[in-house]
């Protein structure tokens, strides 16, 4: 009997007591879908699918599948089968609780050719993910290219993806219809979305997760712009609709409920154009989590807004692609990135490990040794405490007769989550908020871990020239 399920199965879209299993198949069958409980409990799936485009590999077009499988207990484990004309595939999945006090997630990005596959086996097995989250660029051509799914993703941890749930959100490399057909579509028909799974979001635990495709600025109007050409309207009406809806998403009764609000899309802090729509966004509707990725190295980065500080940070995630963990700390001598004073640090990764709890976020980046073995590349601890940060040995120099003054200060963070070191400079009651350091080609913004000091030296120009006698610096 000649195999027709050529890919999958694998899991998508988890939830307590439902789960979406997805696979894809040469041609149309009357499949059917069974999960079975330890007791004996059956539970079928509603079977759906779609044809894909026509590709080389399938002139006719292959079929993507999926089966949704609802009223499952929570915290269960299911035996679950795929049967058509006496084919069968099989393998389990686990439902998630019902009311998590602790999430234990994956997350990657930029997997490409995946040559680190055997090296991600090994740490789902040790680490036992709820679920993964993938930022992005499975393809390291198009997703105009069916092989490239089947080559770099479903080919290459077959058995991880029947038994380990994850969510997908669009890469610049992922544009295309057999991405959309794989995970897009898929998703689409359960997620909270409201266009069709590009961009969606879920609630679990503590958590409020929001998932962007930034492509539509990432891709298309960076293309636009760099090609000197006008946006076209419906591309323009999309991002449009896409931020508004993000916005939404982020007030709304569930995300405004979470203790944390997590937001993941494929272009990083540092792009021009999720700088201009992602960030404002972010701030205003007090997300302190954004993920990226896209560049294939690591960047943390605060608000440079000194009002938010590291009340919202921001990781690129390095390429899942190949071995590679590095870490460089911002200096005050120079800048890492010359026009991002609030990049903190940067370095290379290949997966992260993100904890939540009602009171903390704890994010641990890791990159592989050539070996196989995991290194600690970086963490990330924040919690729901005000910064405390206070200032001691405040010297306030004065530089000129133009009312240019240097304020030299030593800061200790005393709180329990990294924090931006702010100064509060008072001057003929027009107060300044610092949190640039170091001299004004290089200054940078000062990113302290809980029980750390550091000596800053901003500069600033007060209000109107005055004597330094008649300024003073807060300390917070």
């Amino acid at each position: 009997m000649a195999k027709n399920i050529i890919n999958g199965p694998y899991l998508l879209d988890p939830r307590a007591t439902q789960i979406t299993v997805a696979w894809e198949a040469i041609v149309p069958q009357a499949f059917k879908v069974t999960a079975r409980a330890a007791d004996g409990t059956e539970h079928p799936g509603a079977v759906a699918y779609q044809r894909e485009e026509k590709c080389q590999e399938y002139p006719q077009g292959a079929c993507v599948y999926t089966a949704v499988i609802e009223g499952l207990e929570p915290a269960t484990e299911y035996a679950y089968t795929i049967t058509g004309d006496g084919e069968v595939a099989a393998a389990s999945f686990t439902t998630l609780p019902e009311s998590p006090e602790h999430l234990h997630l994956l997350t990657l990005s930029d997997s490409h050719l995946f040559h680190n596959s055997a090296f991600f086996k090994k740490v789902i097995a040790q680490e036992a993910p709820e679920f993964i989250l993938h930022g992005g660029d499975i393809s390291f051509g198009t997703g105009y290219q069916h092989d490239q799914y089947q080559d770099n993703w479903f080919h290459k941890i077959p058995e991880l993806l029947a038994r380990v749930p994850a969510y997908y959100i669009h890469g610049n490399h992922d544009d295309g219809p057999f991405y959309d057909a794989f995970f897009t579509a898929t998703q689409g028909r359960t997620v909270h979305t409201a266009d069709g799974g590009n961009t969606f979001s879920f609630d679990y635990g503590p958590a409020h997760f929001t998932l962007i495709d930034s492509n539509p600025w990432g891709l298309f109007e960076m293309n636009a712009v760099n090609s000197e050409m006008p946006l076209d309207r419906e591309t323009r009406k999309r991002i449009d609709d896409t931020l508004k809806w993000i916005e939404e998403d982020l007030t709304s009764p569930a995300a405004k409920k979470a203790k944390w609000r997590i937001l993941m899309m494929h272009h990083p802090y540092t792009d021009p154009f999720n700088n201009r729509y992602i960030v404002p966004i972010a701030e205003r509707c007090k997300a302190q989590l954004v993920l990226g990725g896209h560049l294939h190295y690591y960047i943390k980065s605060v608000s440079v807004d000194p009002k938010v500080g590291a009340r919202t940070v921001y990781i690129c995630e390095g390429s899942a692609q190949d071995p590679e963990a590095e870490y460089t700390p911002a200096r005050e001598e120079k800048r890492l990135f010359s026009e991002f004073p609030e990049v903190t640090a940067k370095g290379r990764s290949n997966y992260g490990i993100l904890d939540v709890t009602e009171k903390a976020i704890d994010y641990r980046l890791y990159g592989f040794r050539q070996d196989g073995s995991p290194e600690l590349v970086d963490t990330i601890h924040l919690t729901h405490d005000e910064p405390e940060i206070t200032f001691t040995d405040i010297e306030l120099r004065r530089l000129d007769n133009n009312g240019n003054v240097e304020v030299r200060a030593l800061a200790e963070n005393r709180g329990t989550s990294m924090a931006e070191a702010v100064i509060h400079l008072l001057d003929n009651k027009c107060e300044h908020a610092i949190n640039l350091f170091g001299n004004e080609e290089n200054s940078q913004v000062a990113v302290l871990e809980p029980g750390r000091s550091a000596s800053s030296r901003p500069s600033i120009r007060l209000c109107s020239p005055v004597s330094t006698r008649c300024a003073s610096a807060k300390r917070s």
